[in-house]
């Protein structure tokens, strides 16, 4: 690509991404994340527990989270909010992370770096930066029950653009500028998009995430993934057979963030 035809692919992908959750069916699946964690400086990671949710994007294009086990357990209806799980989460993939960058007002600031290959796909990859000022991105920490902390920091990452289609393959985000009395030092998100068929038809879908959050003595992995896509109704529900690794894990976690949670 020339140079006017960098500028004007990032351009065609702001105007997809602003129109994402519009263009999007109402649908239901399943949202598995595998949370790791261990002690600053150290390689091998425990696992800490698995979180099956039902996710549901209603006609109004609202995103609603419902847990449905921890661990092979199943959770009682009262205590399905994903608030209720504690520790780091992660909401928002399905349209907020990409206005969070696209979006005019936020005033990102591009630069093309390179071109890469991305399952197949012939990609440009852009860096990007987004002011403290106008950043829409939230971290909150729990630190109790009855008593949250929020901050708005700076960020910067990398988005990985299909050069045929102007769609967004991947998008990456670390925060900087965290205040130094903020209990989160760091906070990262990594998210995939690939194609999903729901009632026949093909849509770009988020398909896999990676966040980790550091309070500066331990790390907090969370791998997730998006399954079973399927058309939304009112009465949706999804059943699964509980696999092997998503029964109790008999490693002992290190000391984890206190009940950190994040939002884009």
């Amino acid at each position: 690509l020339g140079e006017r035809g960098k500028v004007d692919l990032i351009e065609k992908a702001r105007a997809k991404a602003m129109e994402y959750t519009q263009s999007l069916p109402s649908f239901i699946c399943l949202q598995v994340t595998k949370r790791y964690g261990n002690l600053q400086g150290q390689e091998k990671q425990s696992k800490l527990d698995e979180i099956n949710a039902k996710l549901s994007f209603n006609e109004e294009h609202h995103e609603k989270y419902e847990v449905i086990s921890i661990n092979g357990r199943m959770v009682d209806e009262k205590h399905s909010s994903m608030l209720d799980v504690g520790g780091a989460i992660s909401t928002g993939e399905f349209g907020s992370l990409l206005t969070s960058v696209f979006d005019p007002q936020v005033g990102a600031r591009f630069q093309w770096l390179r071109q890469a290959n991305l399952r197949g796909h012939a990609t440009e990859v852009y860096g990007y930066n987004v002011r403290k000022e106008s950043s829409q991105w939230h971290i909150t920490y729990e630190q109790s029950k009855t008593e949250r902390l929020s901050t708005i920091p700076a960020f910067r990452g990398l988005i990985f653009v299909d050069r045929e289609t102007a769609e967004v393959l991947r998008l990456s985000m670390s925060a900087v500028e965290i205040e130094k009395d903020f209990p989160i030092k760091s906070a990262a998100d990594t998210l995939d998009y690939d194609r999903a068929t729901i009632s026949g038809y093909t849509f770009l879908l988020p398909q896999h995430a990676q966040m980790q959050l550091s309070d500066g003595r331990a790390v907090m992995d969370n791998d997730i993934t998006f399954r079973m896509y399927r058309k939304y109704s009112a009465d949706s529900s999804i059943t699964f057979d509980l696999s092997d690794d998503a029964k109790d894990s008999k490693d002992t976690p290190p000391p984890a963030p206190s009940a950190p949670v994040k939002k884009p």
